[in-house]
């Protein structure tokens, strides 16, 4: 019969221990860090997503602006996208959920179109126009 007093079935056991322990952070360390990858990889394509839809959205609102100031930056048609993307996926895309999404990227629109993106906008037209006055005075 063996002793369980005895030393070396107690380092066996203490041994067994000890690897089953390893051995089970060794699998939970594995696997919080592939949901981890796997969330980070979910998020990229939803923005990559988002960037495509925004990006054809904002187009047709310039075709159908009649003026420059009058379509938000490309940012703002991203955020709601993605944001609205984020809604679908986790199941909590109620029609008062996207009204508030809505509400928000207004928000962010306006903020992003606040002084400094008019006053932006603005420089850009008119260095526009000097290269155009100028490629028209080199012309003559």
């Amino acid at each position: 019969m063996i002793k369980i007093s005895d030393p070396t079935i107690t380092a066996a056991i203490i041994g067994g221990c000890f690897t089953l322990t390893i051995g089970l952070i060794s699998y939970l360390a594995a696997w919080f860090s592939s949901t981890i990858k796997s969330k980070s990889d979910r998020q990229r394509e939803l923005l990559g997503w988002a960037i495509q839809i925004a990006i054809e959205d904002f187009k047709a609102d310039i075709e159908v602006a009649s003026g420059p100031h009058e379509v938000p930056p490309l940012s703002s048609y991203t955020y709601f996208h993605f944001n609205y993307f984020k809604l679908l996926e986790s199941k909590k895309a109620t029609p008062k959920n996207i009204h508030k999404l809505a509400i928000e990227s207004e928000g962010v629109a306006e903020a992003l179109q606040g002084k400094i993106w008019r006053v932006a906008a603005q420089q850009r037209l008119q260095v526009a126009a000097q290269k155009k006055v100028n490629f028209i005075i080199q012309k003559k």
